[in-house]
């Protein structure tokens, strides 16, 4: 026996492949080995004889960024609003900080029109005038994530399901000296309004609201009691309403008025409902540390009343959807 094949067959009782159902040829394995060990020379020799190259890439990019952070300045100043993190704004944080890499993946259902999130909470819709004019819970696939650390983040929600409900409106009429609204009673009339339940990941990271620059526009954040660990609250998103005017021609004080209500699961995961309405006059709140969530949603439920003292728009919202434990 030569003694190539000498050498050959001692190399291979020295190191016996598993026996499997199929074999490489001696000659592609080394083909194979061959190739690998030539990439990672290239790769090597990249890294050492041109280091210029590779600085001029990594300096490009960082350039890019920076280019991009500039543009994206540029442009919100040149907005009318601010896109505002206000749940992130206002210091809300979790009790404590999961572990993104073992949380489950919500699968939402929809029982008799309420929400049940499969995590031990369920969404009540407490309104029997509705209809569900669509949901997406097929579709969808929410796990809880962790915050993105770029500077513009891009927010991003998904719409979990739309309620369509039937309101009773009337024709009013709004004095200016009283600040008084006269409600018609013999005018009602039936209109729509579509309600959308939105999810996020991370809902601190992406509850974004659009708050004008106009003097006299603010939003502000009302949490209230938890469910369960859940935290809830109401979001405010005032500005000055120019669209209504009197017979004069004369603009009457007005306020287009957004009204959210969220909640916070303890992964992160989030939902949020909202609802807007434009309410004669202008709204004001006590935005001190130290004010009274209560006497600022009391202000705020006699500014937003639908009808007469017996309905407002904070009141629609806050007793249309509870989030419950199971």
């Amino acid at each position: 026996m030569s003694k190539e094949n000498l050498f050959s067959k001692k190399f291979d009782e020295l190191f016996e492949k598993p026996k499997v159902s199929f074999f490489i040829n001696r000659k592609y394995k080394s083909l194979f080995i061959i190739g690998l060990l030539l990439i990672s020379s290239v790769l090597l020799l990249t890294v050492l004889i041109f280091p210029k190259q590779l600085h001029d890439m990594v300096t490009n990019f960082n350039s890019s960024i920076e280019t991009y952070n500039r543009n994206m300045e540029e442009l919100n100043e040149s907005l009318d609003y601010t896109d505002t993190l206000v749940l992130k704004e206002k210091g809300l944080k979790l009790e404590h900080k999961p572990n993104y890499d073992n949380v489950k993946s919500y699968s939402p259902k929809m029982i008799n029109g309420n929400i049940d999130f499969g995590n031990g909470y369920i969404l009540k819709i407490k309104n029997n005038n509705y209809t569900i004019d669509k949901g997406s819970f097929n579709s969808l696939s929410i796990k809880a994530k962790e915050e993105s650390m770029d500077k513009f983040h891009v927010a991003s929600v998904d719409s979990l399901a739309t309620y369509k409900f039937q309101i009773t409106k009337y024709l009013d009429d709004y004095d200016q000296e009283t600040k008084k609204t006269t409600y018609y009673t013999d005018t009602a009339y039936q209109t729509d309004s579509y309600i959308s339940v939105y999810i996020s990941d991370n809902l601190l990271d992406n509850l974004n609201v659009q708050v004008m620059k106009e003097k006299g526009a603010f939003y502000e954040v009302l949490p209230l009691t938890n469910v369960g660990q859940a935290q809830t609250g109401i979001i405010i998103n005032s500005s000055i309403n120019h669209s209504m005017f009197d017979n004069n021609e004369n603009e009457i004080p007005s306020t287009y008025l957004t009204l959210y209500k969220y909640w916070i699961f303890p992964d992160g995961t989030g939902v949020y409902v909202q609802e807007s309405k434009i309410c004669y006059g202008r709204l004001t709140v006590d935005n001190e540390v130290n004010a009274s969530v209560t006497s600022n949603l009391k202000e705020i439920d006699i500014f937003s009343q639908l009808y007469n003292g017996k309905q407002s728009l904070l009141t629609f919202i806050d007793s249309t959807f509870e989030l419950q434990k199971k």
